[in-house]
């Protein structure tokens, strides 16, 4: 490799609608994206290569990949922009100068210089060193092609809104029974530091020893109180080990995750409505299928369910409905498909694809619900059966010292 030159991973669809895998030698994403435009391949993913195991800690690091809360408020901005008639340049202009974070600001300010010098949004998209979901640049460039960039940017705001809504409300939830793990490790902290070591000195003066349950909760004290502080580097080790694991066998890893009992249904239903989502975004924003299917599958990180959707999708090249495809080569939950079977029937695909969005979306929310009205008294069980537990054990102590005593 020529210096000067970095290695850059790719996946790209071939004019014949393939995904292929593989490497080019380019100085930077821009270069390697045109090489491949040259070679009639469309990006799909473009990852500089690099022979570390580790990833590096950069801070204030102006690249990567935007966040779902900076494309939301990017694409807003630039809706309410372009609906107001103002060509794209000046909006880009004036949405950096509204935009109060940083990152978002050299992003637009970066695609205005672009487009000042001649360039399409779309290439300058494809230029930027932020990396923007191939959704966005899909229905950037349909907008350009049929003159109607607001519609589209409609569009993408109004997806991102939905993302950004459900991923709060989801975190929302979290909120609580999160707060009441926290109160029993804090409860179990105080007991430990504070309520059992002024015991043990007791039971330890005394000439008889504690019985069997208060020996136990005055030695777990104890443990707790020495070994605490490697407590963080045991969960560290482990979430890495775990992580090894996953990349070193991901396929065995993603089964296990789509098998288990409860979680295995609520992913796949997670995955399907993004895939759905993104799917009726593109197709109501005139990109024709062929085209938005390979798109909306970047939305699903499963790499299994990834590979389902793609087999289904080369069935639908030759012929066959998606409905049917997904249905026997997926698998996509079935009052899902129901939706897409009903487009398909009708001719409005896009609205019955977006509804079978909604639909997941309702059903990851109910199931999230019904889990943390569970999880919330489980908790406060918990919390009182451990309390209860400590006193009563040191209590029976306490007595049976008194017995020896009289």
């Amino acid at each position: 490799m020529n210096a000067g030159l970095k290695r850059w991973r790719y996946r790209a669809e071939d004019s014949a609608g393939a995904v292929v895998d593989g490497v080019i030698d380019a100085a930077d994403r821009a270069s390697a994206g045109e090489a491949l435009r040259a070679r009639h391949f469309i990006p799909l993913t473009l990852k500089e290569s690099s022979r570390r195991s580790l990833p590096t800690l950069k801070s204030g690091s102006s690249s990567g990949r935007l966040t779902i809360a900076e494309l939301a408020r990017v694409t807003a901005r630039l809706r309410d922009l372009l609906r107001a008639g103002i060509p794209a340049a000046p909006a880009l202009r004036l949405a950096a100068d509204q935009a109060a974070a940083a990152r978002e600001r050299e992003f637009l300010r970066a695609l205005r210089s672009d487009i000042e010098s001649g360039r399409t949004l779309t290439a300058a998209l494809a230029r930027s060193r932020f990396e923007t979901p191939r959704l966005v640049r899909a229905l950037v460039e349909a907008g350009e092609a049929l003159g109607d960039l607001a519609r589209q940017f409609d569009r993408l705001a109004a997806h991102y809104d939905e993302a950004l809504k459900l991923r709060r409300e989801m975190a929302a939830q979290l909120a609580y029974p999160a707060a009441l793990l926290a109160l029993v490790v804090a409860t179990l902290f105080f007991l430990s530091f504070f309520v059992l070591p002024q015991f043990e000195q007791i039971f330890e003066s005394a000439l008889a020893p504690p019985p069997p349950e208060t020996r136990f909760v005055i030695a777990a004290g104890a443990v707790v109180r020495e070994y605490w502080a490697f407590a963080p580097a045991i969960l560290l080790v482990l979430f890495a080990v775990g992580r090894l694991a996953a990349r070193r066998y991901p396929g065995a890893w993603e089964e296990m995750r789509l098998s288990a009992p409860v979680a295995g249904r609520l992913l796949k239903v997670a995955e399907f409505g993004a895939y759905f989502r993104t799917l009726a975004t593109l197709i109501g924003g005139g990109a024709p299928l062929a085209r938005s299917l390979p798109l909306a599958r970047d939305a699903m990180s499963i790499g299994i369910l990834r590979a389902e959707v793609d087999s289904a999708e080369s069935s639908v090249r030759v012929g066959e409905r998606l409905s049917a495809s997904l249905s026997l080569k997926t698998r996509c939950p079935r009052d899902l498909i129901s939706y897409i079977e009903i487009g398909e029937e009708t001719g409005a695909l896009a609205a019955m694809t977006g509804e079978a969005a909604a639909r997941a979306e309702t059903l990851l929310r109910t199931a999230v619900q019904k889990i943390l009205s569970l999880l919330a008294p489980m908790t406060t069980a918990l919390m009182g059966l451990v309390t209860a537990g400590v006193i009563a054990a040191v209590m029976t102590g306490v007595l049976s010292l008194n017995e020896t005593i009289q």
